[in-house]
């Protein structure tokens, strides 16, 4: 018996090492292969690393390489997949390294823009030129930049004066509805259109639970998901406040005028628009489950796919997931805001609210390790050219980045909405109001609580907090402006070059307005900081 044992034991671990050995030569076999691959001189490589890992992205990536590849047989192309929790620390290491692949997106990689000019090459000399991949369509012999839905916008630095990135993604946000279960409980399959008709529903879904004793939610909520509504709806609340209170005349209005003004004393935390902001927020929390702000964004997600609740709001990048997932068939519908006519959340309403500020984002940065940049953007080229974009769009499900690209049709409820006016900001999207905001919120979403209690507790801290972020800004500012100075006389020193070439008068007089404006932001910022409480 011992003998049996002992052979049998030594048989599995034999089993053991030829499995271990059989992983190695594998694994030995794809890093010289990758070796070969990057030595061959007949062969270049082009690498671009991404977090994007939602379901088609990585297909679509795939499909747009291939048919370069076909175009260039002397170019690969390879997509380089990392988990969003190691990404930031990856693109760190490997540019510090000198690893680091031709392209990156940075996306949630928080990079300052030192880092972003010590790592990173602008491609803003190849912008204003026609694509050629455009050739034979409506968009042939228009310049690079206007091709896209942003003019570019979302590709460029603002700190850098400058276009690092070209970017191939631009999302919006929907509320996705269970069809089947909402026909089930209402008769219809009628989606809301404004905040009375969502608290109308969500009602009826709370009764249905209730009568039926079945477990489920109108709204799933997260910390990841739920701001998407909350945040929306507290700046319907602000439409016009921030007409009459902008002292940059930023439209829409941003978080960073939106800070000033109250430094000017243009509203405080008594305004009704504010109020009203924090109260349509505490009355929308009752549509989540309890606890929501400490569940994760899977959460969210397993209770909508399990149908343990009605209705999960997220963005377009989700849609092909979600559909992976879920047996049933699927809505869409905008993120509901009150009308102007609501009796307690309508006065400060205007109208609906527009998606006209929509950006494309998620660009693929050109690293200064590159050892083949033009083809690099020669890559770039082609994945937004109007024919790739629109194979993109097809395999991958997200939305078109190039005028005139059509999205899938199960997309079409997620295309931008430009009606409406635009709504005003969430003023915690800066770091320390961020974290007062988050210590404080179990206050406003409690029902044991009153929305005065947590105003006293939130005001507390607030100003110092808007201080803090402001200050901040400022101080990034005027980093920003020292390290400008030194290009902008650079370039003075280099007039008489072709013109909009490198050194150009034209580009001079730009980034001369550009360092004015930014100047000007600073002084004001910092004259309003330097006023008594």
């Amino acid at each position: 018996m011992k003998s049996s044992e002992s052979r049998f034991g030594t048989y599995l671990n034999g089993f053991g090492l030829l499995l271990l050995a059989l992983c190695f030569g594998v694994a030995a076999w794809r890093v010289m292969g990758r070796t070969v691959a990057d030595t061959d001189p007949e062969k270049i490589t082009i690498r671009f690393a991404h977090w994007q890992l939602e379901g088609g992205v990585r297909d679509a990536f795939d499909a747009i390489a291939r048919d370069y590849e076909a175009l260039h047989p002397n170019v690969r192309i390879e997509q380089l997949l990392i988990p969003e929790r190691y990404y930031t620390n990856w693109i760190t290491t490997q540019l510090i390294g000198g690893t680091a692949p031709d392209l990156i997106q940075l996306g949630t990689a928080t990079l300052d823009a030192a880092r972003v000019a010590r790592f990173f090459t602008p491609v803003s000399h190849a912008i204003s030129d026609p694509n050629p991949y455009n050739a034979g369509t409506d968009l042939e012999g228009r310049p690079w930049r206007d091709t896209f839905i942003d003019g570019m916008e979302g590709s460029y630095n603002i700190d850098l004066f400058d276009t690092y990135s070209v970017s191939p993604f631009t999302t919006t946000v929907r509320v996705y509805i269970n069809l089947p279960l909402l026909r089930l409980i209402t008769g219809s399959t009628d989606t809301p259109r404004n905040y009375e008709e969502f608290v109308a529903l969500s009602e009826k879904v709370q009764e249905f639970a209730a009568r039926t004793g079945r477990n489920l939610q109108p709204l799933a909520g997260s910390r990841y998901n739920s701001p998407l509504l909350l945040d929306t709806l507290f700046g319907s609340q602000l439409q016009r406040l921030s007409r009459d209170a902008n002292p940059l005349q930023d439209f829409p209005w941003s978080p960073e005028a939106f800070r000033l003004a109250y430094l000017e004393g243009r509203w405080n935390l008594d305004n009704p628009e504010i109020r009203n902001g924090f109260a349509l927020m505490r009355d929308a929390s009752r549509f989540m489950p309890r606890g929501f702000a400490q569940l994760e964004r899977n959460d969210a997600m397993f209770y909508f796919v399990q149908q343990r609740a009605l209705m999960l709001m997220t963005g377009s990048w989700d849609v092909t997931s979600i559909r992976q997932q879920v047996p049933f068939e699927l809505g869409v519908f905008r993120a509901p805001i009150p009308t102007p006519q609501h009796p307690e959340f309508g006065a400060g309403v205007i109208d609906r609210h527009s998606e006209g500020d929509l950006r494309t984002y998620g660009g693929l940065h050109l690293t200064r390790l590159s050892k083949h940049p033009d083809i690099a953007i020669d890559f770039l080229r082609f994945l937004t050219s109007k024919s790739a974009n629109q194979k993109f769009t097809r395999v991958s499900g997200w939305l078109p980045v190039i005028h005139g690209v059509e999205p899938a049709d199960f997309m079409r409820g997620f295309m931008p909405d430009f009606d409406g006016v635009f709504n005003g900001p969430a003023f915690t999207f800066a770091p320390d109001l961020q974290r007062l905001f988050v210590n404080q919120q179990h206050i406003l979403f409690s029902p044991n609580t009153t929305l005065d209690e947590f105003l006293a507790a939130y005001s507390a801290g607030f100003e110092s907090a808007l201080r803090a972020d402001t200050t901040r800004t400022a101080n990034n500012r005027a980093r920003t402006l020292t390290r400008n100075d030194i290009t902008v006389e650079a370039l003075h020193r280099r007039q008489g070059l072709a013109p909009y070439g490198p050194g150009s008068a034209e580009l001079t007089a730009d980034l001369v307005e550009a360092q004015n404006d930014l100047e000007a932001r600073i002084l004001h910022a910092r004259l309003l900081l330097a006023r008594p409480r």
